[in-house]
């Protein structure tokens, strides 16, 4: 918070990526100033039942990283999870590229 205030940032949104940090572990931390994405692993058991008790929680909308959570744009667990999670009418977010090659 202090390098909020230092900087005159009012609000932060925190964007998890599960299974490095978990969506719970913001929740925690939510308050007046800071605010979460959800984020669930398609590929893990019980993703449905997480993302529905997050997203009532209160997390703004859904975080998919294909690259660090290791999944194929064309998995078709991302379609699954989508599809899930497009009833719920907020945002998500998906960070797109390549992963670093040595």
């Amino acid at each position: 918070m202090r390098y909020m205030d230092l900087y005159g940032i009012s609000i932060s949104v925190l964007h998890p990526i599960e299974p490095y940090r978990s969506t719970q572990s913001n929740l925690e931390v939510v308050g007046e100033r800071l605010m979460t994405f959800a984020s669930v692993h398609p590929e893990q058991a019980g993703w449905e039942r997480r993302l529905e008790t997050y997203m009532k929680g209160g997390c703004l909308g859904l975080k998919i990283h294909p690259i660090i959570q290791r999944l194929a744009p064309d998995n078709p667990g991302i379609m699954d999870l989508l599809e899930e999670y497009a009833p719920m009418g907020v945002p998500s977010c998906s960070t797109l590229g390549k992963a670093p090659t040595a």
